[in-house]
C-alpha cells in the first residue's frame, strides 16, 4: 500500500530499495509523529524524517485544547516520537495511553536534539519506557 505523500527518492539511505538491510528500513515510508520538541527546530525535524523516506507529522505537545487534536495524529501514525525533555509529565502520559489504545509503537526519548531524533529515528537512541 503506497503511503500519502510518499516518495521513494527521498530515501537517500536504500536508494528505493528499502530492504532490512537499510539504515533506515524502520522508518522508510512510514508516518513518523513527532509530539513536542523545539518548535523552533520543526523544520529541521522535517528533513530528517523526509531524508529518512518518513512521512512527518508533528503536534506541539500542548494539550489545552483537550487531546483530539493529538489522538488523530496518533491514529495516522506509524511510529511516535517523544522527546520527555520538553514535554510536562502530564502530556507524556497521555500520549502513552493513546499509543497503546490505538496500538503505535511509542519511543520516548531523553531530549529534543536533532542528534537525539536522527538516532531515535535509526533505532540507537536509548528508549524511555
Amino acid at each position: 500500500m503506497k503511503k500519502q505523500g510518499y516518495n521513494p527518492t527521498q530515501c537517500s539511505a536504500c536508494l528505493h530499495q528499502c530492504n532490512e538491510e537499510c539504515p533506515a528500513f524502520d522508518v522508510c515510508a512510514k508516518r513518523i509523529l513527532i509530539v513536542g520538541g523545539i518548535t523552533k527546530l520543526k523544520a529541521h525535524y522535517r528533513k530528517l524524517v523526509e531524508k529518512k523516506g518518513a512521512i512527518f507529522e508533528y503536534h506541539d505537545g500542548y494539550m489545552n485544547g483537550g487531546t483530539r487534536g493529538l489522538e488523530g495524529r496518533v491514529r495516522r501514525s506509524d511510529v511516535v516520537l517523544c522527546p520527555v525533555s520538553c514535554n510536562s509529565h502530564t502530556a507524556c502520559l497521555c500520549l502513552k495511553r493513546l499509543c497503546l489504545k490505538h496500538k503505535k509503537p511509542v519511543r520516548m526519548i531523553s531530549s529534543a536534539s536533532l542528534s537525539a531524533i536522527s538516532k531515535a529515528l535509526i533505532g540507537q537512541q536509548p528508549v524511555l519506557n
